[in-house]
């Protein structure tokens, strides 16, 4: 269930962003959530953080069977610009399973701001 690869994200502060997932098994299967089992998005400012600065819990699935979720303005427009790190993982009853490791998360620079 583990990707080993690092997928970066870059995207423009307080802006809204819209991700989608696909989550396989070891044999390369389509798995789809249990009863109870989530999916968590956290960033952080370094993978050795124990703060977040900001998570999401997902279990939607559009109609392809891709995970989705998604960042409002509200959600990164008072962090600072630069790079933060983030990572997936399916939290089921005690047990966690990373789906997307440790990789960036850059927040890019904008001029035009999000007003409430």
């Amino acid at each position: 269930m583990c990707d080993n690869n690092q997928q970066a994200i870059t995207m423009i502060r307080g802006t809204t962003v819209s991700f989608g997932l696909v989550i396989t098994d070891e044999d390369g299967n389509e798995y789809t959530l249990e009863t109870g089992e989530v999916l968590r998005f956290g960033v952080k400012t370094s993978p050795a953080s124990t703060s977040y600065i900001l998570t999401k819990d997902f279990t939607a699935q559009d109609e392809e069977g891709n995970y989705t979720f998604g960042l409002d303005p509200a959600d990164t427009a008072s962090l600072g610009f630069g790079q933060y790190w983030y990572d997936i993982g399916l939290q089921s009853g005690n047990a966690y399973y990373n789906i997307i490791p440790a990789s960036p998360f850059n927040l890019a620079y904008n001029v035009t701001e999000w007003e409430a």
